[in-house]
C-alpha cells in the first residue's frame, strides 16, 4: 500500500470513529479509545494497512523565526 493508500485509511477511520462511538450500545466510551483501537488494527502489526515505511524522519523543516 503506497503513502496515499494508507492516508485514506487513517482518514476514513477519523472520519467513521464519531459515528462508530455513537452506534455502540451501552455506555458511552471516549471516541480516542476507538481510534486507538483502529490505529493498533489498520498498523503494521495488525493488518499492515499503513505502515510508517513511507515516512522519512529527520527531514528539516524550514520554521520561520520568532521575536521574542
Amino acid at each position: 500500500m503506497n503513502g496515499l493508500q494508507a492516508l485514506l485509511v487513517v482518514t476514513l477511520v477519523a472520519a467513521l470513529a464519531p459515528m462508530i462511538v455513537a452506534a455502540l450500545p451501552g455506555p458511552d466510551i471516549p471516541q480516542v479509545v476507538v481510534l486507538i483501537l483502529a490505529g493498533v488494527l489498520i498498523g503494521p502489526q495488525g493488518l499492515g494497512l499503513a505502515s510508517t515505511t513511507g515516512i522519512r524522519a529527520g527531514v528539516p523543516v524550514p520554521a520561520r523565526r520568532v521575536r521574542a
